[in-house]
């Protein structure tokens, strides 16, 4: 008699005949994880930039600790880049005042003509943010949270609408796989109503907590 395991099942070969039964395990003991990823401005000189790049993973059975250390990672960076100024951490929006000069070298161009006007910024890809990493495909009511997304849920980088419409989106699915899950957030939950904010497509939404402060977003957009 041999016994395999497969997935999530039990396999038991006997005389030749396989019988099958099902066990209660995931395939995995964390569902999604989370990523802190950077692209920042150290210094330009002439017209090459020294920039700050790294990517580290934070996994744990419990998401919410996983997602708790990511937070205190980026923290971390975000005080030390501000202590190069001699600055302190107030808030997000003086820490993205303070902090502008890391994702943009103020190269930018804009270009028009009586039809047109076009910007053209090469710093667009500088920031450092946090992201969700969905390692498996499930249905929470009518939103399809699919294995492999990248869902950003904060940054420090160059935002307009659109990207401000993709986290609010990244945020609403964490909330929904925290959900799924059965996960437990107390004390992380928030109620943000979004129709104050120009993104009235949302309605009022509960997601976990971020440093974002959403009374300053058009200022972050403006940004430039």
């Amino acid at each position: 008699m041999k016994y395999l395991k497969l997935s999530g099942e039990v396999v038991t070969i006997f005389n030749n005949q396989k019988y099958t039964k099902f066990i209660n395990q995931p395939l995995m003991s964390h569902p999604f994880h989370y990523v802190v990823k950077s692209k920042l401005i150290r210094s330009s000189e002439s017209n090459t930039q020294n920039l700050i790049e790294f990517e580290k993973v934070f996994e744990h059975d419990n998401p919410i600790i996983a997602r708790r250390q990511a937070f205190n990672h980026y923290q971390n960076y975000i005080d030390v880049l501000l202590e190069g100024k001699g600055k302190k951490y107030i808030s997000d929006i003086q820490a993205r005042r303070d902090l502008f000069t890391h994702i943009d070298s103020g190269t930018a161009q804009t270009f028009s003509n009586n039809k047109i006007t076009l910007d053209f910024n090469d710093d667009y890809d500088k920031g450092i943010g946090i992201y969700l990493i969905n390692d498996k495909s499930v249905k929470y009511k009518d939103i399809d949270l699919i294995a492999g997304e990248k869902y950003l849920i904060h940054s420090i980088e160059h935002f307009d609408k659109r990207d401000l419409i993709a986290m609010i989106e990244g945020l609403i699915c964490e909330k929904c796989l925290y959900k799924y899950y059965g996960y437990n957030f107390k004390g992380y939950n928030s109620i943000v109503d979004f129709c104050k904010f120009e993104f009235s497509q949302f309605g009022s939404r509960s997601i976990l907590k971020t440093p974002f402060d959403w009374f300053n977003c058009k200022e972050v957009m403006g940004m430039k």
